[in-house]
Formats: C-alpha cells, structure tokens, sequence
C-alpha cells in the first residue's frame, strides 16, 4: 500500500483481505474470511467486516487447497504438497 502511494500507482485499489479455514471435523470445515479494508482506507472510522462460510462436505479439501496453495507459492509446482491423513 505504501509503496503505491509513493508511486501513484494508477487504478490501484487497495485491499486487506484474510482467509482462514477451521476444520471441523469428519471433513467438514468453516472459512472465515475477515475484510479490514475499511480499516486501512479510513483509519478514524472504517469498520472491519467479515464474512462466515459453513463448509459442510468439503472443509477438508478446502484447507489443504488454501494451504498446498502456499507451497505452491513458495516453493514452486515441484514443492512436497500437504494430503488428506488416514482416519483415525
């Protein structure tokens, strides 16, 4: 964000986004995904929001996707990738 003030950047649109995926058990899963956006546009009184959602059947896979995501990110395509365990 910084930086793009100091360049000016044209068109850019700043943002503060999170995501985070609880596992809930049986491959279930919630993804709760707070948005201080707001907060970083308008430090005096920009609201922070959040949106919840219930990840019945594939809470599981998703987490492994957000963090294989990551991985991938870091350590390229040839990175070793997070799998599902064995139940227990």
């Amino acid at each position: 964000m910084v930086a793009h003030d100091i360049l000016k950047t044209e068109g850019y649109e700043h943002s503060r986004l999170g995501a985070c995926i609880a596992e809930c058990g049986a491959g279930a899963g919630v993804l709760v995904a707070p948005d201080y956006t707001q907060c970083v546009k308008d430090p005096e009184s920009g609201k922070p929001s959040c949106a919840i959602e219930d990840r019945k059947t594939d809470g599981e896979a998703a987490k492994l996707d957000w963090v294989n995501k990551y991985i991938r990110y870091i350590f390229g395509e040839d990175g070793r990738k997070f799998e599902p365990a064995a139940a227990a």
